[in-house]
């Protein structure tokens, strides 16, 4: 009995006959034996199965991942082994040579034992690295499939709905209009949906450590009053002994070569931000490259950095932050009016890299087995994050530095937005591109808004494009829903904000603004006659969301990693993955990419 009847009569003892149906279907479609393996997971992963039946269907699957594929005929194992050497001999005949001498000495009538083992017979060099992918969700049941909508976006540039103008006055009128014509609020109902996920249902029950916090130098501190804890960290303040007043400017002046603090000596200015400078210097000291943030000196910001100081010491002083991908610092003092945060020197962020490589680079970089990389490696840092109760609140590819582009490692950085869990939550928190709508419409919030984040992140660098594109929050909104679906009542609810976006028919709507240099060049007693005459007759703009699905708007045909995202930016957050069950999603511990874990 071949392996195929095999399965066959397993199937039809476990009373699954629409399964057996279903491979009966897809594997007349197979011509080449090798594949048949590929395709009965493919199908057995994609049927509905009952809940009672998942056990039977659970055990087939991992008998299968590990069962030997059918025998390959000699003649097709050779015929592709020399057809591979020939292209790679025409390319560079010495290479070719030290290259492929052991593939092509294997013996005709090897059987194919494993996937990694045929990867000379099997892969296409024609193809992305990123192709190349070993079945998976073995053992994990169906995966959930993203609705058939039509896909109503003219191209990738397409804002995501449709805008109608109206006056302020008319603004319950015509929204009950448009919401007639388009379906709504009937279309904001979110669907019943199977949100059985096998992997998420035994969390692994990790002891909850002991919080460490830095040590000082101080007799008094740490001591608790008024059920807090008080503590200090010391800052140095660097200066010279027979100087005294205030710098000449404001503006700390960068010189090459020059040395900061009798030890940093300036090589390189690597780029501002919105507060900060940050140069690559040689600790002289150390004699290794760091890098320098230079604060602006502005009190606010220097009062967010002394608070990124206090979370950088407790987040080093917890745990290893090379294993948590996570920014290492080094030393920080106060110098000349301005303050100094020394860090490992990383490289570019993945904005930048991201553009870099669209421009410039023959090959797309962040391939499916490359995110998979970055995705694994950001989540271990949230996971760490988490156990120490912090939310990171700004996570977004410019807050994610490359350490090594051959071995696409990363790391999070810029904690200077990050709060604990139990802070008073603000409404102004990530940066709107990458912000949760629970955030936006001011509902409580946990650390499931890094998640929300992470998903983005990932969809831009798959395509370049920065997922939900917009120009204001409503427009940010109107493109969340086409994409990723209808927000929850309860998120509607609970939200503070709701009514700032949403109309009663759950329409949005947004207020245009005036434009005063439209009519600059009346006199100023003309202007106030068009203001009284227009009070109380504001424009409004209704949106009306169009309808899209992650798998249009990423061009993706990879369900893994498409389930995976879809999980990351699922619009409940109450449904939305933690941490620690991405990373036991299926696209995390089974998907195998040449340049992926």
């Amino acid at each position: 009995m071949d392996l195929l009847e095999e399965i066959l009569q397993y199937l039809k003892e476990q009373h699954l006959d629409p399964i057996v149906k279903s491979i009966q279907s897809e594997t007349k479609l197979v011509q080449h034996p090798a594949n048949y393996k590929v395709k009965m997971i493919d199908s057995l992963s994609k049927v509905p199965v009952a809940p009672a039946n998942q056990p039977a269907l659970s055990n087939l699957l991992k008998k299968l991942s590990k069962k030997a594929l059918p025998n390959v005929p000699a003649q097709i194992q050779t015929s592709k082994l020399y057809k591979n050497y020939d292209r790679k001999l025409r390319r560079n005949p010495k290479k070719a040579q030290t290259e492929d001498t052991i593939s092509i000495e294997i013996k005709e009538s090897t059987a194919i034992q494993d996937l990694k083992n045929i990867s000379d017979i099997s892969i296409d060099y024609r193809q992305e690295p990123s192709s190349i992918i070993q079945p998976s969700n073995i053992s994990f049941g169906p995966i959930s499939e993203e609705p058939d909508f039509l896909d109503e976006f003219d191209n990738d540039d397409d804002l995501g709905f449709l805008n109608y103008e109206c006056d302020s006055d008319q603004l319950q009128t015509t929204s009950k209009e448009l919401a007639l014509k388009h379906g709504f609020p009937e279309r904001m109902n979110v669907k019943n949906r199977s949100d059985h996920r096998p992997f998420f249902d035994k969390p692994e029950e990790k002891p909850e450590c002991e919080l460490k916090f830095p040590k000082n130098n101080n007799k008094h501190y740490p001591i608790t009053c008024d059920n807090a804890t008080y503590d200090c960290y010391d800052l140095k303040v660097i200066y010279d002994r027979e100087k005294t007043g205030f710098e000449e400017s404001k503006e700390f002046q960068i010189v090459i070569n020059s040395v900061i603090a009798a030890r940093y000596q300036v090589i390189e200015f690597l780029g501002s931000a919105a507060f900060s400078k940050a140069i690559q210097c040689l600790d002289l000291v150390t004699n290794q490259m760091v890098c320098l943030k230079i604060i602006e000196n502005n009190k606010d910001y220097v009062d967010q950095s002394i608070d990124e100081i206090k979370l950088l010491l407790y987040v080093n002083v917890n745990g290893d932050v090379e294993k948590k991908n996570l920014l290492k610092m080094y030393d920080y003092f106060y110098h000349k009016e301005h303050l100094f945060i020394v860090t490992e020197l990383l490289k570019d962020n993945l904005y930048e890299f991201s553009k870099y490589n669209r421009e410039h680079g023959e090959k797309p970089y962040f391939t499916i087995g490359r995110l998979q990389k970055i995705a694994y490696q950001v989540l271990i840092g949230l996971e760490y994050l988490v156990s120490l109760k912090l939310i990171h609140c700004d996570l977004k590819p410019e807050n994610i530095l490359i350490k090594s582009f051959s071995n696409c490692e990363v790391k999070i950085i810029d904690l200077g937005s990050t709060c604990f869990i139990h802070d008073h939550l603000g409404s102004y928190v990530q940066s709107r591109s990458y912000r949760a709508p629970e955030v936006i419409l001011g509902c409580q919030y946990d650390y499931r808004v890094d998640i929300w984040s992470l998903g983005c992140i990932l969809a831009e660098l798959y395509t370049g494009n920065v997922l939900f594109q917009n120009e204001s929050v409503q427009g940010l909104l109107a493109r969340v829903i086409a994409i990723c679906g209808p927000i929850p009542d309860e998120v509607m609810k609970n939200g503070r904000h709701t009514g700032k976006y949403f109309t009663k028919e759950k329409l949005i709507y947004q207020e245009i603004a005036e434009d005063d240099n439209e009519n600059q060049h009346l006199s100023e007693d003309m202007i106030e006659i068009i203001k009284q005459s227009t009070k109380g007759k504001k424009k409004v703009n209704i949106i009306v969301p169009k309808r899209s699905s992650l798998r249009a708007r990423l061009h993706c045909e990879d369900s893994m990693f498409l389930d995976f995202v879809r999980c990351l930016l699922d619009v409940d957050k109450d449904k939305r993955l933690t941490a620690s069950e991405a990373l036991r999603h299926p696209f995390i511990t089974e998907c195998k990419y040449q340049d992926g874990l």
